[in-house]
């Protein structure tokens, strides 16, 4: 990935770098600032991402690929504008940079969970493989935004009901005690959703 736009003249030695002028430099798009912080900081990144990510078993080093490149991204999306909240003087550059990892990662951890709920609502009736489980099936970004896409066309209760089993990922007995219904008509209400967010899926008018 190219990060900037010019080289700047002879770099000076990295110890004699600070926090404050690394950061100046890299906001003047210097390649060598870039490649310096790479240097510095891509190992405390990946660590800090695989520190989090290894508790679920489903991750893999291309999450923490993926993170890292979302993480280097947003530093650059809207000219920079993450970088410029630096502040030197409240925060070493590798604690601010690490906290950054941090909330990546949770981040990209939430929407996998949410992508992996929704497969499971969508696939719950279907009878599984042996040895397969429909929650380990991730569906695809696209499909995802499609589908929450979907949610604003339903009604208000449906949507409550959306939020609560699909993404909150609340049991039937607890929806049921939440919702103040019983088991039977939460399951009527799961088939209800589901049918309409397939049907919209597949683009059929029902």
């Amino acid at each position: 990935m190219n990060f900037a736009t010019r080289d700047d003249a002879a770099p000076s030695p990295e110890d004699d770098v600070t926090d404050q002028e690394l950061v100046q430099r890299m906001l003047r798009r210097e390649n060598r600032a870039w490649r310096l912080f790479s240097r510095r900081y891509d190992r405390l990144i990946l660590a800090t991402i695989r520190r989090i990510t290894v508790r679920f078993s489903r991750s893999s080093s291309a999450d923490a690929d993926e993170i890292h490149a979302t993480l280097m991204s947003s530093l650059l999306a809207r000219d920079m504008v993450k970088l410029r909240t630096f502040d030197a003087e409240r925060s070493r550059l590798s604690n601010w940079i690490a906290l950054l990892a941090s909330h990546a990662t949770w981040d990209h951890l939430r929407q996998a969970q949410r992508r992996s709920l929704l497969m499971r609502a969508m696939t719950a009736d279907l009878e599984p493989e042996p040895g397969h489980d429909p929650a380990r099936i991730a569906i695809s970004r696209e499909d995802f935004q499609r589908v929450m896409a979907l949610r604003e066309e339903l009604t208000a209760r449906e949507r409550q009901f959306f939020d609560m089993m699909y993404l909150q990922g609340v049991s039937v007995k607890e929806a049921a005690s939440q919702l103040g219904i019983s088991v039977k008509t939460v399951y009527t209400k799961d088939h209800k959703v589901r049918v309409k967010l397939a049907l919209g899926l597949t683009g059929e008018d029902g």
